[in-house]
């Protein structure tokens, strides 16, 4: 009964090992993607960190220039504001002297009027002096006619005659002065007045000026007004910046902290990994029946033949030892992904790959199936893998892996094993970013005694295998039953009842437990899945569709002595809504129950 026991046990160890294995490989893919991400948004945050840094200078000199601008916007105010005053008092000469410029035209006029009055007066004198040269022609006749009495009448007379002609020349001298002056007085009363028109320009234009003074003094506070808001905003967005630099900075730290705990979980996950693997190898070594036996007792049935044909080759003289374990691994030209040749290739593509081939149709969850020497090197594989390589690397990652070498941790760990049966799980990179989770089971090959390699057999993993080997049966949950009959007759109610409880006890099995109701009140006395629920009224309890389900189950054992009981209930495995079918049977007054949880209920839903 103990070996029987620990059968059971390594069973359900290597089943559990199978399927933790499972979900590990697939969380281990997706921490791989976001560490990938992880790692992208650390660069993308380190990067940012820079331009936020490099930004935080621009905008300090932004600061520092706006604020010098808007000192010498503030000096260049003050000192329009000093110019206007010296224009004021340009603008205020001007105006002075524009004015004496108007004087100076009518002190002119009022010249050109006085040269003509003194014109007036040297033309009456010039007329008076040719009288006057008349009365002395006149009187120097008389004189004569006189002759010595009008002597002294005659000197008088020449004496007037002389000065009429002085009088006439000194009018005549006049004239010409007085002409001289006119024109001079002419031009510059032309110039004057000339002037006097650019003066009136003058004062409209200084006039002008002082407007546009003001308009740009006014543009100038204006500036030095918008370059102080200027600067106010952009001493905000560098403080902004340096606060956002400082959470970007902390935002990165935190990226990085939770890299290294994503590489932590990530090396956690993949001892998890291992340790399930482990589990699956002990039961391959304990003979016990999981899932994965038919699968590991093929791949050593492969090793073994495998290993037989190529000594085989050995004695008939097809390949020499030497030659099969040739480590020159030549690289082909051209190849993407690179491809490599050694001597034994030709050998094992002729002698080995219709026996790969022919493992394809072991199983139909079966995908791949492949030699590997002892440094992951794979000469041959299936034919299907082993398609000529063309332009597209992603394609040839697919359909061409033969002559490849596969030096990852799940290759290297296949193609050294010398234990045994060695089972993995890992996700298979498919090319183009395609993946396959993968279960690779290997065995080692052994040529005339030295380690050669490995054969590698790769099916996919399932882990609702995994799961329905973890489930009860309907004839188990009958069994079970019974056994519990037996021993409740046996040792009585009290150790019973502390029996079914018992977890490691023969009344847990896979998914099967205990339960046990009062036959006479339907009252619970025994739960074991949940002993909290014992002293709760049975009759009352209603399955996900409303049915009173366990009175139903008391009655049917009542009435028949045994019997089945159809309805949903959580799984207290999966935490989920399944279909369940109960077997009970009345002993003594009480009902003996199990049940069997066949599928997820579409009540679930």
């Amino acid at each position: 009964m103990a070996d029987i026991d620990t059968t059971i046990v390594i069973q359900r160890l290597a089943n559990e090992g199978a399927g933790l294995g499972i979900q590990v490989a697939e969380v281990l893919t997706r921490v791989d993607q976001v560490s990938a991400h992880v790692g992208q948004q650390s660069s993308v945050m380190e990067a940012i960190e820079h331009r936020m840094t490099a930004l935080g200078q621009e905008t300090g000199k932004i600061v520092l220039t706006a604020g010098n601008s808007r000192s010498l916007a503030a000096e260049a105010v003050a000192t329009m504001a000093a110019s206007k005053e010296e224009i004021g008092k340009s603008l205020s000469d001007i105006k002075t002297l524009s004015e004496i410029v108007l004087v100076g035209m009518n002190h002119i006029t009022t010249l050109q009027s006085a040269l003509q009055q003194v014109e007036q007066v040297a033309s009456s004198i010039e007329t008076i002096a040719r009288m006057t040269n008349m009365l002395a022609l006149n009187a120097a006749i008389e004189a004569a006619r006189a002759g010595e009495a009008g002597r002294g009448f005659a000197v008088v007379a020449a004496e007037v005659k002389e000065l009429a002609r002085q009088t006439s020349a000194s009018t005549g001298e006049i004239r010409q002065t007085l002409g001289a002056l006119q024109s001079v007085a002419s031009t510059m009363a032309s110039e004057s007045n000339s002037s006097v028109i650019r003066a009136q320009e003058v004062n409209t234009s200084t006039a002008t000026i002082g407007k546009h003074v003001d308009a740009i003094r006014s543009v100038v506070e204006h500036i030095s007004n918008d370059l102080e808001v200027v600067s106010e905003q952009a001493a905000i967005i560098k403080a902004d910046g340096d606060n956002l630099q400082t959470s970007v900075c902390g935002a990165r730290s935190g990226i990085a902290a939770a890299a290294k705990d994503l590489d932590a979980a990530t090396e956690s996950l993949t001892t998890m990994r291992v340790a399930g693997e482990r589990m699956i190898a002990i039961a391959f070594d304990a003979d016990c029946q999981t899932p994965d036996t038919p699968f590991a007792n093929e791949v050593r049935r492969l090793a073994q033949l495998i290993g037989k044909s190529m000594e085989e080759g050995i004695s008939a003289g097809a390949i020499s030892i030497a030659d099969l374990f040739d480590e020159d691994y030549k690289q082909i030209a051209g190849g993407k992904p690179p491809q490599y040749v050694t001597r034994f290739t030709g050998f094992t593509d002729h002698a080995i790959q219709p026996l790969l081939d022919q493992a394809l149709s072991f199983d139909r969850q079966v995908v791949f199936c492949c030699l590997t020497d002892r440094n992951g090197y794979v000469p041959t594989h299936n034919s299907r893998y082993s398609q000529p390589p063309g332009p597209d690397q992603d394609w040839n990652a697919v359909h061409c892996r033969n002559r490849r070498i596969f030096d990852d941790k799940v290759g290297l760990a296949a193609s050294r094993n010398i234990e045994g049966v060695w089972p993995q799980v890992y996700v298979r990179d498919m090319g183009n970013g395609r993946t396959e989770l993968m279960m690779d089971v290997s065995s080692p090959i052994f040529i005339q005694g030295r380690h050669w390699g490995g054969v590698r057999l790769g099916y996919a993993a399932n882990q609702a295998s995994y799961s329905s080997a973890r489930r009860g049966t309907p004839e188990e949950a009958q069994a079970m039953v019974e056994q519990a009959e037996i021993f409740f007759r046996t040792n009585g109610r009290p150790k019973f009842l502390d029996a079914i409880i018992d977890k490691s006890g023969p009344f847990h099995f896979k998914d099967l437990y205990v339960v046990v109701l009062d036959a006479n009140n339907g009252m619970i006395v025994g739960q074991g899945a949940n002993p909290k629920l014992v002293g709760m009224d049975g009759n009352t309890l209603k399955d996900a569709n409303g049915k009173l389900f366990s009175r139903e189950t008391r009655e049917i054992a009542i009435r028949n002595g045994s019997g089945w009981t159809e309805y949903v209930y959580v799984n207290p495995t999966t935490k989920v809504l399944e279909d369940k079918s109960c077997f009970s049977k009345k002993v003594d007054d009480i009902v003996i129950c199990v049940g069997v949880y066949t599928q997820q209920s579409s009540a679930s839903s």
